[in-house]
């Protein structure tokens, strides 16, 4: 073999012995093992459930309820217009076995087909909304039809911060609960953890 073809071949020979090593390194060195490489961040923690402590009730919402009383009568009676014949509704809020906290204004010949939002309190004397009721307690919202001969309740929900959080770490509550007289009432409020 001549000297040239012999520098020749060497050359080539070390010019690909070079090209593999510095592949193998490239390679070697990829950011998942590479020591020099930065750490990557770590996972971050999820947040853990909070335990509200209580649930601020911002309003009461009367969402549904049946048109006529059990026996099929009208909830008010009036000979002449069918409209006075539907309930004048308010809710009454309350711990149970306890005095209402709370008595709404009443809503006059109330429809079925339409929600009835109540915060503001019948009187000065009637408690107001937002009330803050406390982690384990059991509470009732009462919707009552108000008559000149007596009250009538229309059906009731019974709630608890535990019945309406649902370990979201929310700031609020929307919750609409079925009851007793086939009443549905919504509850809006703020949790306080």
């Amino acid at each position: 073999m001549s000297k040239t073809l012999t520098l020749i071949v060497r050359k080539s020979v070390g010019f690909a012995a070079l090209t593999c090593l510095l592949t193998l390194f490239a390679i070697g060195c990829s950011e998942s093992n590479n020591p020099m490489a930065p750490a990557p961040a770590p996972e971050p923690e999820p947040e853990p459930i909070k335990t509200p402590k209580s649930l601020i009730v911002r309003s009461i919402t009367v969402v549904d309820y049946k048109s006529t009383k059990s026996n099929g009568n009208t909830w008010d009676w009036d000979p002449f217009k069918k409209e006075n014949r539907r309930p004048d509704i308010y809710v009454q809020l309350q711990r149970s076995g306890r005095f209402p906290v709370y008595a709404s204004n009443t809503v006059n010949n109330a429809k079925t087909d339409t929600d009835y939002k109540f915060t503001k309190p019948a009187s000065v004397h009637d408690g107001k909304l937002p009330y803050e009721v406390k982690a384990g307690q059991t509470w009732k919202v009462y919707v009552v039809d108000d008559d000149f001969g007596g009250n009538e309740t229309i059906g009731s929900i019974s709630f608890s911060t535990k019945s309406l959080y649902t370990n979201d770490n929310a700031n609020s509550v929307s919750r609409t609960t079925k009851g007793s007289g086939g009443v549905k009432v919504r509850i809006i409020g703020d949790w306080v953890y």
